[in-house]
């Protein structure tokens, strides 16, 4: 893992609103690469450009992972040189249901990679499950990228740490009163593995939900580096330290090295 900066920006994106998210990703990614010129990457929350709300019929305004949202966020992160994780509704062809997907833009402007989200939970009947991880080799780290109640699930993160990872990014779309849910598994995440955590959440009112906001990274170690305000739009952009994460992975935290994989499958 290189030593970067890594934004986390959390915002209110409304349902059925594409175009105005899309600007309003634009606006806080340019003002994020403002505040720390030596950015790396920046990780908006689950499905940013579509707006969240559990149950929304979302196959009308789906569009597929390198359609219009793409043109503009693609451009976006080419002209910061930064790696760009943002969410979206994918459209399948042919198939009314749709993939609740995160794009993962280079430096270049070219896609890295397209994620779909694993473990959908009861209240997303309109969203198809995926069913492959993602793990990224990058020119800052090794990436795996999950959505929200993907942290819930150690085996999903225990795969992409056996893979390389040295960081997990999850994009999240988490409501009140859930909090301690939030920040209980991307803590315990990270500290299983010895791996950075990046949780960045929406804010605001979408139909039942009220979101928090919170936006956090997690160290190596589960210790909370930076958590962004409640329940209002912000922007942080706390620093990866690959020594440090060297450190816990050599001192205390080495369950890497002493998991018993051919016992606990």
């Amino acid at each position: 893992m290189k030593d970067t900066q890594i934004a986390l920006i959390q915002d209110h994106y409304p349902v059925n609103e594409e175009q105005k998210n899309i600007e309003m990703i634009k606006q806080s990614v340019k003002r994020a690469k403002e505040l720390s010129p030596g950015l790396g990457a920046a990780v908006l929350p689950e499905m940013c450009v579509s707006g969240y709300q559990a149950g929304h019929p979302y196959a009308p305004s789906a569009d597929h992972a390198e359609g219009s949202h793409y043109d503009h966020l693609s451009a976006l992160a080419k002209e910061l040189n930064i790696y760009l994780f943002y969410g979206f509704a994918e459209a399948i062809p042919g198939e009314k249901q749709v993939y609740n997907a995160v794009n993962v833009v280079g430096p270049a402007g070219k896609l890295a990679g397209t994620y779909r989200k694993i473990h959908c939970t009861s209240g997303e009947p309109s969203f198809k499950k995926g069913s492959t991880p993602l793990l990224l080799s990058t020119d800052i780290g090794r990436i795996g990228v999950m959505i929200c109640w993907d942290l819930a699930f150690p085996e999903h993160a225990a795969f992409l740490a056996r893979e390389g990872a040295d960081m997990l990014v999850a994009p999240s779309a988490w409501e009140e009163p859930y909090q301690h849910a939030f920040h209980g598994f991307a803590s315990s995440r990270a500290r299983d593995h010895s791996l950075y955590v990046a949780a960045v959440n929406h804010t605001g009112e979408s139909g039942p939900f009220s979101f928090f906001g919170e936006s956090s990274l997690y160290a190596p170690d589960g210790r909370l580096q930076q958590q962004l305000h409640s329940g209002k739009p912000d922007i942080g952009s706390p620093s990866l330290d690959r020594a440090y994460q060297h450190s816990c992975r050599q001192t205390f935290y080495t369950m890497n090295q002493e998991r018993r994989t051919n016992i606990f499958s």
